[in-house]
């Protein structure tokens, strides 16, 4: 199954997180990639890529995007 998830950055919010963490990535890029892997957003997910100034505007299947053309 193919997602579609759009997300809003704030980008001088995120540039300021990731050097205020010497550039570790990897808080951001899980919660990034579970975002990928799952459905659903789950309300700690939702906070924790908040505090990076990254949201998910929106979420559905591929085929519900492309109005069931595969």
């Amino acid at each position: 199954m193919k997602m579609r998830v759009t997300f809003e950055v704030d980008q001088n919010k995120l540039f300021d997180m990731l050097h205020k963490m010497n550039g570790d990535f990897s808080g951001i890029g899980n919660r990034v990639v579970g975002e990928l892997m799952k459905s659903g957003t789950s309300i700690i997910a939702a906070i924790g890529m908040a505090v990076y100034g990254v949201t998910v505007v929106s979420k559905q299947s591929a085929d519900q995007a492309e109005g069931g053309a595969a």
